[in-house]
């Protein structure tokens, strides 16, 4: 069984290409998953677009759905461009 970066759950999506091991490190944010405007501040608290979840959770509650705008957008023109200009549409839960 192959690791996914997304977690052990999606193992099963493996394409030929991915990684065969964890990273070596384990607390690392893998941009194939997670948007490129997360990351971690100098203390390793989880940023998004550099503003710290937990001041984040205490001004919004949680649960609390987070987005990076402009990583969902690029992600969105990338899939339209790779599907020959089809439309794209998202969900979400």
């Amino acid at each position: 069984m192959r690791a996914h970066p997304a977690g052990p759950r999606h193992g099963d999506q493996l394409v030929e290409h991915a990684p065969t091991a964890p990273p070596p490190d384990l607390g690392s944010l893998d941009g194939r998953v997670w948007a490129s405007g997360v990351g971690r501040s100098a203390d390793g608290v989880l940023t998004v677009r550099g503003h710290d979840v937990r001041d984040l959770a205490a001004q919004f509650g949680t649960p609390a759905f987070l987005l990076d705008e402009d990583d969902f957008r690029a992600r969105a023109r990338a899939f339209r461009t790779a599907f020959g200009g089809a439309d794209v549409y998202y969900a979400g839960k």
